[in-house]
């Protein structure tokens, strides 16, 4: 899959989904746990089948709620598809919140941690089956992708401010924009693809670091920097 290159989407106006039940104790239905399920398998259904052709029965059966509960705490199948999808765009975002960067100004350095970083969140077992599906996504509902793009944002600036940062340092000109954060994304994802369709075992840490270290080298040349790290 390649980082779809669509600019932020304007989705529709959307309805909030209603709130806990104010009354009484909170059922089984209504855990943490439960909620977390029934998102996560929603998430799934409305990515591979859209809004129109995900069925809410198929949903609640799986989730082990029932169709009314999802009715009742979200109110119609329109409702309950953005407060899903923003759920998973949360997580995305979550996900590409990259922090603990090294104090370093060596795009080498940099940008190796960078991949390293970004391979592990692709293949995070928390999160690898949300990534499955949002490779069917991207090319049966494309609009649906659009709306994840906002997940990638932060992460395309902080890629871009580091390319900058790095070129003051070297005192020389290179692509920082946001098409080249962009790549390096891609790039990154390209790599971690197999595993993630499920082709292929996740590579050890040696095999990881050496596929890493060949789209950085790559990337590196690409957007401008010297072919040798700067001393």
């Amino acid at each position: 899959m390649k980082t779809p290159k669509t600019g932020t989407s304007s989705a529709p106006t959307r309805t909030r989904a209603r709130p806990l039940r104010g009354k009484g104790r909170p059922t089984q239905e209504d855990s943490e746990e439960t909620l977390r399920t029934l998102y996560h398998v929603a998430y799934s259904h409305f990515m591979v089948n859209g809004l129109d052709g995900a069925n809410m029965q198929a949903i609640a059966r799986e989730a082990g709620v029932s169709r009314q509960t999802i009715h009742n705490r979200f109110g119609n199948k329109e409702q309950f598809f953005w407060t899903v999808l923003e759920y998973g765009e949360k997580l995305f975002a979550d996900r590409f919140s990259l922090t603990s960067l090294p104090d370093s100004r060596d795009p080498w350095v940099i940008f190796n941690h960078l991949g390293n970083l970004i391979y592990n969140i692709l293949l995070d077992p928390r999160g690898i089956g949300l990534f499955r599906v949002m490779n069917i996504t991207l090319y049966r509902h494309p609009e649906i992708a659009a709306f994840h793009t906002q997940s990638l944002e932060s992460a395309y600036r902080m890629i871009s401010e580091y390319l900058t940062l790095c070129a003051k340092a070297q005192d020389i000109k290179v692509d920082a924009s946001r098409e080249a954060a962009q790549d390096f994304i891609a790039l990154i994802h390209g790599v971690a693809q197999p595993v993630i369709q499920g082709r292929s075992e996740r590579p050890d840490a040696k095999a990881q670091k050496k596929a890493i270290q060949g789209v950085v080298i790559r990337f590196i040349r690409g957007v401008g920097f010297p072919d040798a790290p700067a001393k």
